[in-house]
Order: structure tokens, then sequence, then C-alpha cells
């Protein structure tokens, strides 16, 4: 599987591989594509020989080069580690693994080193970065989870309540990045800043959804996986190219609700969405949503039942009268206003 501009969901070849096969089946992987991965520019992927082959295809040159590799008397005297049993045991207290709230990823020295003074107090002092740019601190006493919670008050930080909150990641855009084609971080600031729905019920959607910014094609920030994804590009409005953005909806890496593994590829619903009606279209979005869902709904489950070529029908019928003008018209008009 991969992301970038050419999406592809990946497939379960073996339900499960012991530790002393995982050094092979890397070994037949890497050999498959050497061997008969495609070379041209920007086809060089795993993905690409896939599509070319099939699945069925793959999955036989899999089995046929992962015999041999199994078998290789270095592979088959490779040491494997003993894993150490935890030291929990059935008299030791329970421990939660708590994850902290931080806005897009970024953080100042000092609470890092705020954060790095809770690890040890309060847990077994480590911590990880999530791929949500949070922080996850694992090993935290359930009878210590009160205190922690003051402790991070203090140093202005609070745990993140999943179901309770809007989650917004991006990539670092064009303010770090020289493949960046938008200031993704300025669209996501925009979103968590000054997008705060009046209306209760519309508010109470944006809960646990996941909303994700990517400044380019290359998915840095996930968005075809996200309830709602953003993807920047160059777009033509008008007779002028501008920043803009692409909007998908229906993205997901999870579970359903009877915890079955649920993976899909968010479609697009919008495009050439300019800066300045980021926030705009979510709202219309939005809108959609709180309009046509039925009891019990949430955002995604609507979202599913009504379909990408639905939306995106009622989102231009909504931002029709909003559609962005050429900032070169805007100009030309206000000269001539000038002038008469």
């Amino acid at each position: 599987g991969s992301l970038g501009a050419n999406p592809m969901l990946g497939f379960k070849i073996r339900d499960f591989v012991t530790p002393q096969e995982v050094l092979p089946v890397c070994q037949t992987v890497f050999e498959i594509h050497m061997k008969h991965g495609m070379r041209e520019k920007g086809k060089s992927r795993l993905k690409f020989l896939i599509e070319k082959w099939g699945r069925e295809k793959f999955i036989a040159e899999f089995e046929k080069v992962f015999a041999e590799k199994n078998n290789l008397p270095e592979n088959m005297a490779f040491p494997i580690p003993e894993s150490k049993p935890d030291p929990v045991s059935d008299g030791d207290p329970a421990f939660m693994c708590v994850e902290l709230d931080i806005t897009l990823g970024e953080i100042p020295a000092w609470q890092i080193r705020e954060v790095a003074a809770l690890v040890k107090r309060h847990g077994r002092g480590e911590a990880c970065f999530t791929k949500e740019q949070e922080i996850e601190i694992p090993w935290v006493k359930t009878s210590a989870i009160n205190s922690l919670k003051a402790d991070l008050e203090k140093a202005g930080l609070r745990m993140k309540d999943r179901a309770r909150s809007l989650r917004v990641t991006s990539c670092v855009g064009t303010e770090f990045c020289i493949l960046a084609a938008t200031n993704s971080q300025g669209a996501a600031r925009d979103i968590l800043k000054t997008y705060a729905p009046e209306n209760t019920a519309k508010r109470n959607l944006l809960n646990g959804l996941t909303v994700s910014v990517s400044g380019c094609p290359n998915s840095c920030a996930k968005q075809q996986v996200a309830d709602i994804g953003l993807v920047g590009s160059m777009g033509a409005v008008g007779e002028e190219k501008r920043f803009t953005y692409t909007l998908s909806i229906g993205g997901t890496i999870g579970a359903d609700a009877t915890g079955k593994p649920r993976v899909s590829i968010g479609q697009t619903v919008r495009k050439r969405v300019t800066e300045e009606m980021v926030v705009p279209t979510l709202d219309a979005l939005l809108d959609v949503a709180l309009e046509l869902r039925n009891a019990g709904e949430t955002f995604p489950q609507t979202m599913m039942r009504l379909g990408a070529a639905n939306v995106e029908k009622m989102l231009d019928a909504r931002l029709s009268d909003r559609a962005p003008i050429a900032r070169r018209r805007v100009g030309l008009i206000a000269e001539k206003a000038d002038a008469a």
C-alpha cells in the first residue's frame, strides 16, 4: 500500500509470520522488486508492479521466492532474541497510555522539558511521538491520572480526548518544504482557530473527526485516509493560477462498530478550493451533513450514505454564489471604477 499522488490500499498475503520468518519475508519482497519492479520515473514503486501483475501473480511469486529465502542456512541460523516478560504482574496496579494534545505537532522547548519531567514522575521515563502529531506517555498508573492532569495544566498542556475533539493534522507546507504548493499549516490553523460553529448540533459533528491537510500530492499528512482531507496544488481560478486545495471525504484507517478493520481512500468532492474558502467550504460540508443525516448518524456515516457524487453536487449548490473571482479580474474592475 502507498498514498502519494496515486494512492493504493495494501492487501494481506499471510495472517501471521513468526519472528524467524521476518528477515526472509523482507528479503523476498526486496528481491521481487529489484528483479521485476518498474524503473520508469514515477513508477518505481512496488505498488505499480502489483498493479501490473495483479495480486494472484504477486502472491505466487512471493511464495516461490520465500521458500528459497526461508531455507538459506544463514537465515535458519539467524539468532532471534528472546522476548522478556513485562514486569507487570497480577498484583501490580493498572496502567494507561496517555495522549497529550499538541496542536499541529508544535511545542516550545520549555514545554518539552516539562513533558520530560512528567514522564519520569508519572511513567517509566519514555514517550512516543505519534503519526497524529501528538505525544503519547505509556505506563501511567491509573491512580496517578488526576495528578498527571494537574501537572499538565500547570505546564499549559492537556490530555487528548479523541471522542470529544476535532483532530487536525498538517504537513509543514510552504513554511519549511520546497515541494509544497500551499501553506497547509496556515489552512490548518484557520480551521482550528477561526472555525467554531454557533449551532450546537453542527459543532457536535466535529467531535472525533480527522481533518488532514497536505501542501502537495506527496501526502505527508495522509489526507486520503482522513474523514476530511485537503491537498494543495496550483489551480485555475478564472484566467489566473492560484494556490488551491482539493477536498476529499470518507477516508479512514480503523475499525467499524464491530471491531472489524476498515480502510478506505477518500473521494474527491470539490476542487480548486482557494485558501480563503477553506473554512467556508468546511462549514458548507457540515451543513450538508446536518441537514441530511439520519437520527444517530455520525458525520462519516452520513457522508458514506450520501456518496461523494451527491455531496459534490450539494456543495456546488451551496457555494455557487461564493465562487472566488480571479484577483486579476478584481483588479481590473477596481481600475475601471476608479477611472469612472
